[in-house]
């Protein structure tokens, strides 16, 4: 299973959830942009890009131009981005 979609799994079970004390990451800051004939959704970070784009499976997500999934919705597509950010950003802090 992709690590991604894994990660947001947990955060949807609660598996994921912050420990008491633990710091709240913010949410990613998404800003659309209609390109011919899709729009895009681009989610800006100090390691570079998430971006959605709607396609004719749904909705693509990608980091830093690598894809990584298509998904059914722009929800589904913009909590797995979610998840990957916390991730990210919890494993660059000390225990």
């Amino acid at each position: 299973m992709n690590n991604l979609i894994k990660a947001a799994d947990e955060l949807a079970s609660g598996d994921g959830a912050r420990e008491a004390g633990e710091a709240a990451v913010k949410p990613l800051v998404w800003v659309d942009y209609d390109a011919t004939a899709t729009t895009v959704s681009i989610a800006k970070t100090p390691f570079g890009n998430y971006w959605t784009s709607r396609s004719s499976f749904g909705y693509r997500l990608a980091v830093n131009d690598n894809h990584v999934e298509s998904f059914k919705t722009h929800q589904e597509a913009i909590a797995v981005a979610q998840a990957d950010y916390e991730t990210r950003i919890r494993s660059a802090l000390d225990e």
